[in-house]
């Protein structure tokens, strides 16, 4: 790092002395100081580029890209109903559906997508720091809602790797979304 720096003062200062064996006065045109200024400025001692933050990898392209996923492996994995709620919250709003060959295909998306769709869902719990995820069978809506079928709380080390897809919950305009109350859908 110190080295390149060197090279660097080093360039700046040849490119001075040049310049003033021309006859230019001051110090040298823009284009020159720019040029030695960036090239003094990369190479070693660089700091490596920054994995994106989760929030960053939520967006309409991943979300389409998920959709298709979970078109195609609908018939061919398991699917599982995924809900989200406040810790401190008595609600817990379904976020959509996850297909996968486990349910560790949901905690793969718990992160990047999961938790940042339950939050532009449901502005409430945009507020909230952390956030549970809780799974059910697929297309078990009205048997949680009942109390006929409860959720599993997924562990935070719970993930898998490979094909995943995620069916998005969406609302229309004016709605407010399905959710269940915790203490119905936790019973066993």
């Amino acid at each position: 790092s110190e080295a390149m720096g060197a090279v660097g003062r080093l360039a700046v200062f040849s490119i001075c002395s040049a310049a003033g064996a021309f006859g230019w006065s001051g110090p040298p045109p823009a284009a020159l100081r720019t040029r030695a200024t960036l090239s003094a400025t990369r190479g070693f001692g660089t700091p490596p580029p920054q994995k994106p933050k989760a929030a960053a990898l939520y967006s309409k392209a991943a979300l389409e890209k998920l959709d298709v996923a979970f078109g195609r492996l609908r018939g061919t994995a398991s699917t599982f109903d995924v809900y989200c709620g406040a810790v401190d919250s008595e609600k817990l709003y379904f976020v959509g559906k996850v297909a996968g060959d486990t349910v560790g295909a949901v905690g793969a998306l718990r992160r990047s997508i999961l938790e940042p769709h339950a939050r532009h869902l449901q502005p409430l719990l945009a507020a909230k720091k952390k956030l549970e995820i809780f799974v059910a069978p697929g297309n078990s809506e009205i048997a949680v809602a009942k109390g006929e079928e409860p959720l599993s709380a997924l562990a935070t080390n719970q993930k898998t790797a490979g094909d995943v897809g995620f069916r998005p919950e969406t609302y229309a305009a004016g709605e407010t979304g399905f959710y269940v109350r915790r203490e119905t859908a936790l019973r066993n």
